[in-house]
């Protein structure tokens, strides 16, 4: 994930306050972080190469509620609301992506 980047992207694109985006950004970091631990996505994984795969779908649908039980072994959150937010999160580096495409070796 390109962090910083992403960071400055929404606050001088979006326009999102610097807390807004510092928690975005934190999300994002969040995923990976609990992701990597998972064996179905692999210690590699990272945002970028899910990008560059499907545009983060498989992620952001991982991340529905009714997977909750796929993750539980996962520090993630297990309510609705936390869901949606990390997949919102997910959306909007996915925005990112969109406009500044990641390397194809990422």
């Amino acid at each position: 994930m390109r962090d910083e980047e992403f960071f400055h992207y929404l606050m001088n694109e979006h326009g999102i306050t610097k807390p807004a985006a510092r928690d975005a950004r934190a999300r994002c970091r969040k995923v990976e972080r609990e992701l990597k631990k998972d064996p179905r996505w692999g210690y590699k994984f990272n945002l970028d190469s899910q990008y560059l795969e499907n545009r983060c779908e498989s992620v952001i649908d991982f991340l529905e509620y009714g997977n909750r039980e796929a993750f539980s072994a996962l520090d993630l959150p297990q309510k609705i609301d936390g869901l949606s937010s990390l997949r919102s999160a997910v959306r909007s580096y996915v925005s990112f992506c969109d406009f500044h495409k990641p390397e194809e070796s990422a």
